[in-house]
């Protein structure tokens, strides 16, 4: 029996001719692919969540439709930016509840609840 060096010790080695073998090694194959694209993901996910988001006079509410910016600059105004880039008043989006005090995008959670929907909040 000839022994591969591993992490974790020693194992026999394997030949792609043995069934049992073949299934470790796909196995074996399918947890690396799986690790490489959960990181790429991550990655993209981290940059996607990083980029600035732009608030100016063309922003409407998703909500209420109306300019997200108040007309009167000096008037004290809230506002809900989601990752997703979706803009919100906050008085447009309902109160969170104390089961789930976490706010999710309105739209996007119509579609799907996923990574990416989390709150950013922006108030002056």
């Amino acid at each position: 029996m000839t022994l591969v060096p591993t992490s974790s010790g020693h194992r026999p080695a394997l030949s792609a001719s043995d069934p049992e073998a073949a299934s470790i090694l796909l196995r074996e194959g399918c947890k690396k692919i799986l690790v490489a694209d959960s990181l790429s993901l991550l990655k993209k996910m981290h940059r996607t969540q990083m980029k600035g988001v732009l608030v100016d006079e063309e922003n409407i509410c998703e909500s209420c439709l109306s300019p997200i910016l108040p007309s009167d600059a000096a008037k004290p105004f809230s506002m809900v930016v989601f990752h997703c880039r979706h803009m919100f008043h906050k008085e447009c989006l309902p109160v969170p509840s104390m089961n789930s005090p976490a706010q999710f995008c309105n739209i996007c959670s119509a579609k799907n609840r996923g990574p990416g929907s989390a709150i950013l909040e922006m108030k002056k």
